[in-house]
């Protein structure tokens, strides 16, 4: 786990000249999970950006348990983000494809599938792991997204609208699995949506942002019972 702290960040793009951020700081706590909820071009996945290091930031820091990682690569900021197109390699099994990043990082094949077996258990595929993207249904090919992600065990999981191009009841179903892996796992979250809804089910906070800035930061008051997995 993790604390991430965003101080007075901005971003400005030159072409046209738009501030896309405007001054954001806030800080996640350990195994947060803060929801930045606003409408399209408010600055939400830019935020995201800038802190998985897709984006170098105008000005302000961002920090990682109070180690500026403004400076550190992508790679190396143990920052992963997963964006609303989950853009699974089709020729490569459930198993190939969560393993993907740990085969990458070089680690031994035992460790491999100790890990890539337990990212499949927190989102409840255990026995696909030998299926292909298109065996599988939107729903599934989103959850081995995540299990690709949580594999290479973030400090920071970023989350860009990830269930959004589902349909609503399958929609209503994983919001509440996220919740929970989320939640078992204790990783330090920030999650993006434009939905009330969604942002109300998933987070512990919410912040809300227009034209760039954080309008507030509010404890969500779901109840304890919206963030378990429905039986």
């Amino acid at each position: 786990m993790a604390t991430l702290t965003l101080t007075d960040l901005v971003m400005t793009y030159d072409e046209p000249t738009t501030d896309a951020v405007r001054g954001v700081s806030v800080t996640v706590d350990h195994g947060e999970l803060l929801v930045l909820l606003g409408p399209s071009g408010c600055g939400k996945t830019t935020v995201l950006r800038l802190i998985a290091g897709l984006e170098h930031p105008t000005s302000g820091d961002i920090t990682i348990d109070g180690e500026s990682v403004i400076r550190v690569a992508p790679e190396k900021r143990h920052a992963v983000l997963v964006a609303q197109q989950h853009a699974l390699f089709p020729f490569r099994t459930v198993n190939e494809n969560i393993a993907y990043g740990l085969r990458i990082r070089k680690l031994d094949r035992r460790e491999q599938a100790n890990r890539t077996a337990e990212a499949l258990r927190l989102v409840q595929l255990d026995g696909y792991g030998d299926r292909y993207p298109n065996e599988l249904s939107g729903g599934q090919q989103q959850r081995v997204a995540l299990a690709r992600a949580l594999v290479v065990q973030p400090r920071i999981l970023l989350l860009d609208e990830p269930l959004s191009s589902l349909d609503p009841e399958l929609r209503g179903e994983l919001q509440h699995v996220v919740s929970a892996l989320q939640s078992e796992a204790g990783i330090t979250t920030v999650m993006v949506t434009h939905d009330h809804d969604e942002a109300a089910a998933m987070a512990d906070r919410i912040a809300v942002m227009s034209e760039g800035r954080l309008v507030s930061v509010e404890p969500n008051k779901r109840t304890t019972a919206t963030a378990g997995i429905p039986q």
